[in-house]
């Protein structure tokens, strides 16, 4: 584990230590996300990933659907009216 330190200026900025940056490929202008978990950690995120860089990071093997598949699987995975995830049209316990 490595520890970093920043000192906050009199106009509430931090500067990220440059290999923070580096290791989160933070450029200027990139927005990070802080978090507070119920615990009281503090986490940060890099918020600079596109929805184009995680183009085809999932594998997929089947065969290509179709739109009307594509929609069929949605409107069978979609919330019914008691808020009970359904899943191949039967709602789940």
């Amino acid at each position: 584990m490595f520890t970093h330190q920043a000192t906050l200026s009199p106009k509430g900025q931090l500067t990220v230590p440059a290999d923070i940056r580096e290791r989160l490929a933070l450029k200027p202008g990139d927005k990070v996300e802080f978090r507070i978990l119920r615990d009281g950690t503090i986490t940060f995120h890099a918020m600079n990933v596109t929805v184009d860089d995680l183009f085809g990071m999932i594998a997929y093997k089947g065969s290509p659907k179709t739109i009307d598949q594509i929609n069929e699987a949605i409107a069978d995975a979609a919330v019914d009216g008691s808020g009970i995830l359904r899943s191949g049209g039967v709602a789940a316990a």
